[in-house]
């Protein structure tokens, strides 16, 4: 097959960069023919193209006609969509977040995947496409490359902070502190701290536990180093086998950052070090997370496309209004970018500690069930230092989940009640929640909480004081 491999840019060693990259030398070495766009090229282009996979960054200089896109990014994947008619497209999904990862709608596309659930839930969201017709396809390592280090030492020695956001100015220092007082000598690699790597398999073999998150989380565990889960916004556990089942479809990411990094609750992490269950771990990341099964499932997923677009017929009206559609959604999206950047009114992740300031009181069904739907009123109290509302990129909504008379989970994506107005710190408000009822009758428990789309349910911290249950009969 030829593949066209989208991606908003080429330039630096992460992320969907090396995603592309990892992908295309794979399929390449089974014999396909990928080729790779990006408006943005630099070292990632670079070696993409040493290794004899063409790079462009305008399609016109495309050399070949693709059978499929896998497309990154939205304005990247409509770009090739609308440059190539008649070719279909995959859609992945990497970011729950960033305007970047938004899945655009188009006839074309007609596969939807995503990289861990909150992605999946995303395109539930924005697509408005059954959950279960959506892909998880989660994020793999090269076992290859990632060779396992000598056995751990019985007590670490050495750790490293491996991600591009870590600074001495964020959560790093607080790491630092940590190791200190552990008797742990510690090291920083990536953009921020100004030491990025080009050989992280090389690297990584010499350290026991590392700080990372996502992909570099999953790569230091193949090596078998021990890995605490932290970033700016939170920290997460050390990872073991015990938990490994529960954090890996959340990719080990922002989901799973539930705590705040401070020195102490990072220090009581780093004394949870375990040589036998770090080397357990890297075998489970090596079985079930290695890159040859994963590429293998993505094949299929082209196969299936191509042979479904060869049955289907075009549409051209349909696809000029998708364009159309998706024009307007991408000039909103501008708007708020460029109104973000002049006005304080941007959301950004709130940490775990922030979070757990926010509370949500007297909540009370206002408009009884009928035709499927009851409203609730309730009180959201904002006791962080910031305004908080439902703004780009991360918006706070409030939203529930329904629970069945045996405590199980009936409806788990409730809908989204934007958080309008904002709240000022210290300020709170009364809000009108409009909730669809579960489908069969019965007694359930109504959850009504809040949630930081892309980052965390609100309920899911510890000792929350976001959330409010009533019972609800649905006849």
């Amino acid at each position: 097959m030829r593949v066209l491999l989208t991606n908003n840019t080429l330039k630096w060693r992460s992320g969907t960069e090396l995603y592309v990259l990892d992908l295309a030398l794979r399929l390449k070495r089974l014999g396909h023919e990928p080729v790779a766009y990006s408006p943005h090229l630099g070292e990632v282009a670079e070696l993409l193209a040493l290794a004899g996979v063409p790079v462009v960054h305008n399609l016109l200089d495309l050399p070949f006609r693709p059978d499929i896109i896998h497309g990154h990014h939205h304005v990247e994947t409509m770009t090739a969509l609308a440059s190539l008619p008649a070719v279909p497209a995959v859609y992945f999904c990497h970011g729950s977040v960033p305007w970047q990862e938004m899945p655009p709608v188009f006839p074309r596309i007609l596969r939807y995947v995503a990289v861990d659930e909150v992605c999946r839930e995303r395109i539930v969201r924005e697509v408005k496409i059954p959950f279960e017709e959506i892909r998880l396809l989660l994020n793999f390592v090269d076992t290859d490359v990632f060779r396992p280090r000598p056995p751990l030492p019985p007590r670490p020695m050495r750790a490293l902070v491996f991600s591009n956001n870590a600074s001495e100015e964020n959560y790093a220092a607080a790491v630092r502190a940590s190791c200190q007082q552990c008797g742990v000598t510690l090291e920083m690699r990536g953009l921020a701290s100004g030491n990025p790597t080009k050989e992280p398999q090389d690297l990584l073999q010499h350290y026991d536990i590392v700080f990372a998150k996502a992909r570099a989380a999953i790569e230091a565990m193949a090596v078998g180093c021990a890995v605490v889960l932290v970033d700016a916004v939170g920290l997460g556990p050390m990872v073991t086998m015990a938990n490994f089942t529960r954090l890996r479809p959340n990719n080990f990411g922002f989901r799973t950052l539930v705590d705040e990094p401070t020195v102490e609750n990072i220090a009581r992490t780093i004394q949870r070090y375990d040589a036998t269950d770090a080397a357990g771990v890297r075998d489970l990341v090596r079985n079930e997370a290695n890159m040859s099964d994963a590429v293998n499932k993505i094949v299929r997923i082209y196969e299936e496309v191509i042979a479904e677009n060869g049955e289907r017929a075009s549409d051209s009206v349909a696809e000029l209004r998708a364009v159309g559609a998706y024009l307007q959604t991408l000039n909103a999206i501008i708007k708020a970018e460029v109104y973000g950047f002049e006005k304080p009114s941007r959301m950004e992740p709130l940490t775990a500690s922030a979070a757990a300031q926010i509370s949500l009181t007297n909540a009370k069904v206002s408009v009884p069930l009928a035709n499927g739907h009851l409203w609730v009123q309730c009180e959201v109290t904002n006791g962080t230092s910031q305004r908080i509302g439902s703004y780009h990129p991360a918006p706070i909504h409030l939203s529930y989940h329904w629970f069945d008379a045996a405590g199980n989970i009936a409806i788990s994506e409730g809908l989204r009640t934007p958080l309008i107005p904002s709240l000022d710190p210290g300020n709170s408000d009364v809000y009108e929640i409009k909730v669809a009822a579960p489908r069969d009758p019965g007694d359930y428990r109504l959850r009504i909480t809040l949630v930081q789309e892309g980052v965390r349910w609100f309920d899911e911290l510890p000792d929350s004081a976001a959330s409010f249950e009533l019972g609800v009969n649905v006849p």
